[in-house]
């Protein structure tokens, strides 16, 4: 008989008992990290269809003059292509 440590307890138990219970285990965990694979795939697609976006706005950003926004803060009432913006 062998002894090995599943699930941190030890027990008596042949070696094909073992190599079955880590099997299981390894079965588990594989599942996990496809799990875990398929959200990171997902979320590496959001960010690169994402970053253009971000890089446009810095870029568009870094254009502004403080003569700019002196202009819009002058501005009684919001342009019509403002208005539209934020619907």
């Amino acid at each position: 008989m062998a002894c090995c440590l599943t699930r941190g307890v030890w027990c008596s138990c042949s070696y094909y008992i073992c190599v079955q219970v880590v099997a299981a285990d390894e079965a588990v965990a594989n599942e996990a990290a496809a799990a875990a694979q398929a959200i990171k795939d997902e979320c590496e697609n959001d960010l690169a269809e994402a970053i253009p976006a971000l890089d446009a706005a810095i870029s568009a950003l870094n254009t502004l003059k403080p003569a700019d926004i002196t202009e819009v803060r002058a501005m009684k009432v919001a342009h019509t292509w403002c208005n539209l913006s934020f619907k």
